[in-house]
């Protein structure tokens, strides 16, 4: 049996708003800031974190070398 279009475009649209939002604290580079498309999946890899990522909010950013906080919905 197929899957639906419904299935095939949001079920994994549906899994991540079920988890919770992930907070991180990482460096961000002032270029990446600047085109940063939040319509867009980000890998990350980290010894704590590790895979793909929807970039819910990035608060308060002030420069490239200051720590910002980011909230992440974990895609897988």
């Amino acid at each position: 049996m197929d899957n639906t279009v419904e299935q095939r475009a949001y079920g994994k649209i549906k899994e991540m708003v079920k988890e919770p939002t992930i907070s991180a604290t990482m460096v961000m580079p002032e270029k990446v800031f600047l085109s940063f498309k939040f319509d867009k999946f980000v890998y990350i890899k980290h010894k704590d974190l590790q895979g793909y990522f929807f970039v819910e909010r990035i608060e308060q950013y002030k420069d490239g070398v200051t720590p910002v906080r980011v909230d992440l919905l974990k895609i897988d």
